[in-house]
């Protein structure tokens, strides 16, 4: 595993570090082209080479590149340009980056071209979230901040919602299963008969449904929430 950056007592740091995860011991690697100090920045590796982009730092004067491995190149840009921009996050698959922070974005590594995803909703904006990959291919996307930090009038909405970026068609397994749960009071005696995998599918979708459920009762007591959280654990699916 991998740190890079951040902010610490001496101010923001550019240092990459690697975690042995079978032994648990750090280690600090150096380089003459490190990226600025920077932080809230998002990174991630891809054939053996490190990515950086966006965060909050210092000048770039004096330092090699501004993106780490990613370097804008000014006269041969291609695809749109991006606005600065920091405490967004970062997925990849194969050679393409999604980045969501607010706004979606590819990154073709291959090329360094960025394609803006124009079909997210505009009402949807997120910051100190996080997101993965999933076993089917999509992007989940969670928690962070949801409105404007710099406006002092408003208090942070921390928001609970799982959002899921669908990047191809469900397969036909996929959609069977789907099916079989929106028709749950009449299939349930008979999930046990499915293949375990399935069987189990069901009914792991079926406890997060009950978890939802408990959440947003909870936050119908509680606007505000233990944790100050108040949005509940809903779900939304953009494709």
């Amino acid at each position: 595993m991998y740190v890079f950056g951040g902010h610490n007592s001496f101010g923001n740091s550019n240092e990459l570090y690697r975690l042995d995860l079978k032994t648990y011991t750090w280690h600090l690697l150096e380089s003459d082209q490190s990226p600025s100090p920077r932080d809230k920045a998002v990174a991630w590796f891809y054939n053996q080479k490190f990515y950086c982009f966006s965060g909050f730092g210092p000048s770039i004067s004096g330092h090699m590149t501004d993106n780490g491995a990613y370097v804008e190149d000014s006269e041969n840009n291609v695809g749109d340009v991006l606005l600065p921009r920091a405490a967004s996050s970062a997925a990849r698959i194969g050679s393409d980056v999604y980045l969501f922070g607010g706004d979606g974005w590819i990154l073709d590594t291959i090329t360094l071209s960025w394609c803006h995803l124009d079909y997210l909703p505009s009402n949807q904006p997120r910051l100190w979230h996080t997101s993965t990959l999933s076993t089917a291919g999509e992007i989940i996307i969670f928690g962070g901040c949801c409105n404007n930090i710099l406006d002092y009038s408003l208090e942070n909405k921390i928001s609970g919602e799982v959002l899921t970026i669908q990047l191809q068609p469900y397969s036909l397994l996929r959609l069977c299963l789907d099916d079989v749960y929106q028709r749950k009071s009449q299939t349930e005696e008979l999930w046990e008969e499915l293949p375990q995998p399935l069987c189990l599918w069901l009914q792991d979708k079926n406890k997060l449904e009950q978890i939802k459920i408990s959440t947003t009762d909870d936050m119908d007591s509680d606007s505000e929430g233990e944790l100050g959280v108040n949005e509940p654990g809903l779900a939304c699916s953009i494709s």
